[in-house]
């Protein structure tokens, strides 16, 4: 349902209902549908309808829908063009989360330029969430686009970064909160929500390569409960994965997060969206569930059409990416009517933006009560700073909007002083001059920024130019001077103790100064708490080693688990400069008669009450906070945030308070079960305004838990053609209830013999308690080389009636030799070169070239110390191995692991693994050049040729190489079989490939 945004006669916007826009599933089915077109009848689910569109579509037609297309202002236009013959019309994307972007559009429009997301969440308010995503969708659908990049929730791990202002704070649960609010307000205007950057994107610094190393746990307790949040009460459309790395693989491209956890343990229905450009390759991002590409000319482009002619990527694949947007887009309405364009209420957008920025605002400091300001007893006010005449609507980047108006903090200032004072102004690049402009006012306003951007981090928390020493200047000249702060993170503040009033205005969109008015004259109450914890130095933040941020080698290690911002503080017992939750008032509040369901039981909830009261002279509103403190054995930080209600009084005026913490509220994440579960012992309820001023406690006890159950396999990677390996299932119990009836099974494909050698039934397995059987798993004689994989399963009876818990392992064929792994032709004839391609664009080597370098086929090389044999493959032929995680028998005692090998695109660099006649293995790091590197120092050239081969029986004159790289084994232990590094073979999307001719133990 589409709600229309109308200004009314105070501040505040109201919201009132609009008639319909979105087609009722009771509707007659239009004449088309009869001629046709069954999928345009709406008595049909969205599933079946977008499943009778794509069944119609040709190939062409359904590669056209997987990306976008064209230009728009700022890059890339976010258009997915129609398809007229079946009634499919243009989806039309629009950038967010502060307003409505460029979208798919050559001119960026004028919208609304809301407060910037980080001061929605100072807000703690989840009403004003919904009213800013209603701001949002009205203005989306006003420009006639259909979906909006927004809200973006990664967690403000790193303060530096530069799209901190686009997030909602530091805290998991108040992110997940606020944006399942904003998804509602947007979608409840009939267009779709898309919450983004999914998961980990953390900082810009090398965003778009650097690998997130991020333990399960971490994960699940902080860098996705927003996202969670956002699918399960939000119902979010659409989901954007982002471009870094996690754990090792690009997010667009990782299945476990997009496959495993999205859509199987929080059952996403919407679609994924990728980041724009974030898209490596066609056959990654398909497996892993994605269904439209933020790009034009992308992998979505020019390489899946070919990958499902190949086979590899299924039709049926296609089919369902594809249906999972068009079924997405029909439940909206969105191929029932035609987009149309409207004016945007610009007073009633302004109205809603003014609103949030006033009850954004926090007060950090006030002593002496320098605030609020009286008109009537002022003669002058000096207003200070790069940003006293020109309003702060946001940061830079893809989340710009282009305002429909803005108002400067004079603008705001001079209209609520009255003509009766005087508001001077100066930009503060004069430090003297400002000084003594302040020196001669009653009141000084200095207002400083920090400058954030996508793209690029800020290299500290200091103010940038000359603020510090501006904000020093005036304070010393006028002892009533106020410091106004426009940003989008924290900074560092050393001027804070000669300053009596501190307020953070965050980025506060076109309203600007009139908000900032309201809050420095009284006529609001300030009521904002931070969302994030303001340090006192950049060596205080958790992130504070090289590893952790900006990274080392291209990984960044999330070394500080759990203990993200105000986590981090209390656990290190370090003192910040601002705490999170914190914020002062004009007035004053008393929290008392804190109640708490005293015990957990199983499957239950906790109820806390509290009474809190205005003891000062104002009316004002205060957010009450509930923490919760875990018992030690659960391993959590001192305080986590579990509740949050934003309470408006009258002076002298009582409100009781209600929280109800459900049984996740309790739980810790379960890493082995992947699930939650509860911790048995003593928690502790904590309320009051901040995390670091909680006056009332109180104790909860969990006594017996029902925890979870699940089912881990384990044994060997290797199996041998006809080999037997011993695999195990082990059955665990993390409850204080005992699981009965326990039945085992394991199965592995067709071929294959599987028989226990224990009991697949048990009896019980006792609380807090594992079991397990031994399986004998045997391969057939004829086996072929590769993976296969092995499913577990368990039957039970618990506490919570009868259930199966799964579990799953591989096995790995080896190939008998590097020679029987070959799967790429890297050298060809000079009369006959179309069969190669080392480069995926039909590149290789010289057989020629090679020869007169003394290298033939079979021929003996000596390199390294080590002996190889050139493959013996004859030019055209399969010759090298692109390392793709292959496991290759070997056997043999040495020094050495050698390899001749070569990289395309770039260097190449993975991790591969050697197994020992003991059982043992050896992890080692394998890298390669860019074979079409000239020879430089470092690089270890076994074979250099003047020139390479390309179609058409193409000499291209330019050095190549062949490299050797060597891998230290254990001395004395007998190699079984290597594990080559999984570096996809991508060339052809230009991204590096490792190719390896050779390999033999030396």
């Amino acid at each position: 349902m589409r709600r229309k945004l109308t200004a009314g006669l105070g501040v505040a916007a109201s919201l009132v209902l609009a008639a319909s826009l979105v087609p009722s599933a009771a509707m007659a089915t239009p004449a088309h549908a009869a001629a046709g077109r069954p999928w345009m009848d709406r008595s049909e689910s969205p599933q079946q309808r977008a499943q009778q569109l794509v069944a119609q579509m040709t190939l062409d037609e359904k590669i056209s829908q997987m990306h976008t297309t064209g230009t728009a202002a700022g890059g890339i236009a976010r258009l997915v063009p129609g398809i007229p013959r079946l009634g499919v019309p243009d989806f039309r994307i629009t950038n967010g989360p502060a307003g409505v972007g460029t979208g798919s559009v050559p001119t960026q429009p004028n919208a609304t330029a809301l407060p910037a997301p980080v001061a929605l969440a100072a807000t703690f308010d989840t009403g004003l969430a919904r009213q800013y995503g209603t701001v949002e969708g009205v203005e989306t659908a006003d420009v006639g686009h259909s979906l909006i990049e927004a809200p973006d929730v990664n967690i403000v791990r790193v303060p530096q970064s530069g799209r901190a202002f686009e997030n909602y704070g530091e805290d998991p649960y108040l992110a997940g909160q606020l944006a399942a609010a904003n998804v509602r307000g947007i979608q409840d205007q009939g267009v779709l929500a898309e919450v983004k950057h999914y998961a980990a994107n953390d900082q810009e610094t090398n965003r778009k390569t650097i690998d997130e190393q991020v333990d399960d746990r971490t994960l699940h307790e902080i860098h996705l409960p927003a996202f969670e949040a956002a699918v399960k009460q939000g119902d979010v459309a659409a989901v954007m994965c982002a471009y870094p790395s996690v754990n090792g693989d690009f997010m667009c491209e990782n299945r476990y997060l997009l496959t495993d956890v999205l859509r199987d343990q929080w059952g996403f229905d919407g679609f994924i969206q990728s980041d724009a450009g974030a898209t490596h390759t066609a056959v990654g991002s398909a497996d892993a569930g994605m269904s439209l590409e933020l790009a034009d000319n992308g992998p979505y482009d020019d390489q899946l059409r070919q990958a499902v002619l190949d086979g590899q990527v299924s039709e049926a694949r296609l089919d369902q990416l594809l249906v999972y947007r068009l079924a997405t887009e029909i439940r909206f309405g969105l191929l029932d009517r035609a987009a149309t364009t409207t004016p945007i209420d610009a007073a009633a957008g302004g109205a809603a933006a003014r609103t949030i920025s006033e009850q954004s605002t926090v007060l950090l400091k006030n002593a002496g009560n320098q605030l609020p300001l009286s008109a009537g007893d002022l003669h002058s006010i000096a207003v200070i700073g790069q940003y006293a005449n020109t309003a702060y609507p946001g940061g830079g980047g893809s989340s710009h909007v282009n305002p429909l108006y803005t108002v400067s903090p004079v603008q705001g200032i001079r209209q609520r002083a009255g003509s009766a004072v005087t508001v001077t102004t100066a930009d503060g690049s004069d430090t003297t001059q400002a000084a003594a402009q302040a020196a001669a006012a009653d009141v000084a306003v200095v207002i400083v920024s920090d400058a954030e951007k996508e793209g690029s981090d800020r290299p500290n928390l200091s103010l940038t130019g000359n603020q510090d020493q501006l904000v020093s200047a005036v304070a010393a000249a006028n002892p009533h001077t106020v410091v106004v702060v426009d940003s989008g993170a924290p900074v560092l503040m050393p001027w804070v103790e000669a300053v009596p009033a501190v307020v953070e205005a965050w980025y506060p969109g076109e309203e600007d100064g009139n908000a900032l008015a309201a809050v420095l004259f009284g006529d609001v109450n300030p009521s904002g708490k931070l969302p994030v914890t303001f340090p006192r130095t950049e060596a205080d933040l958790p992130a504070h080693t090289p590893q952790q941020y900006p990274g080392v080698n291209g990984t960044v290690a999330y070394s500080e688990g759990l203990r993200v911002g105000y986590r981090w503080f209390d656990a290190q017992n370090i003192a910040p400069l601002f705490p999170f939750g914190y914020g002062l008032s004009y007035t004053s509040f008393r929290y008392s008669h804190l109640k708490v369901t005293p015990v957990l039981g199983t499957h239950g909830s906790v109820t806390a009450t509290v009474d809190v009261t205005n003891t000062g002279t104002r009316a004002g509103a205060d957010v009450a906070q509930l923490y919760l403190t875990d018992p030690a054995a659960a391993g959590e930080p001192p305080l986590q945030l579990k509740g949050f209600q934003k309470v408006q009084l009258a002076p002298g005026q009582t409100r009781h308070l209600s929280f109800t913490l459900d049984q996740r509220a309790f739980s810790i994440w379960n890493s082995a079960a992947q699930d939650w579960t509860t911790v048995d012992g003593r928690y502790t309820v904590s309320v009051g305004d901040s995390s670091s001023n909680l006056p009332l406690r109180a104790p909860v006890i969990a006594t017996r838990t029902a925890g979870v159950r699940y089912l881990a396999v384990t044994g060997p990677q290797v199996v041998a053609p006809g080999g037997t390996a011993t695999v195990t299932t082990t059955f665990t119990n993390t409850g204080d209830y005992p699981a009965s009836q326990v039945r085992l099974a394991l199965r592995a494909p067709a071929g294959w013999t599987v028989r226990p050698e224990g009991p697949v039934s048990l009896p019980v397995v006792g609380p807090r308690s594992s079991k397990g059987t031994a399986w004998r798993v045997t391969a057939p004689a004829g086996a072929a080389p590769g993976t296969v994989a092995l499913s577990a399963s368990a039957t039970y009876h618990g506490v919570d009636g009868d259930a199966t818990a799964t579990g799953a392992a591989s096995l790995t064929v080896p190939s008998p030799s590097l020679a029987a792994a070959f799967d790429n032709v890297g050298v060809t004839d000079d009369t006959a070169t179309d069969a190669g391609n080392i480069d995926g664009t039909g590149s290789s080597l010289s057989a020629q070239a090679l020869a007169a370098a003394g290298v033939t086929p079979g021929a003996t090389i000596e390199h390294g110390g080590v002996s190889f044999t050139w493959p013996a493959a004859a030019p055209g032929q399969p010759d090298n191995v692109v390392a793709g995680g292959q496991v290759i028998s070997a056997s043999g005692t040495g020094d050495t692991l050698g390899f001749l090998l070569a990289a395309t695109y770039g260097p190449a660099t993975g991790t591969g693994r050697v197994s020992y006649a003991d059982g043992s293995t050896q992890s080692f790091t394998l890298s390669a050049p860019d074979w079409y590197s000239a020879t430089s120092t470092g690089n270890d050239v076994a074979v250099t040729m003047p020139y390479r081969n390309k179609g058409g029986n193409v000499q291209q004159t330019h050095v190549v190489n062949v490299y050797y790289a060597g891998v230290p084994l254990q001395p004395g232990k007998a190699v079984t079989g290597v594990a080559l590094p999984d570096v996809s073979d991508t060339a052809s999307s230009g991204s590096p490939a490792m190719h390896i001719f050779a390999m033999t133990i030396g």
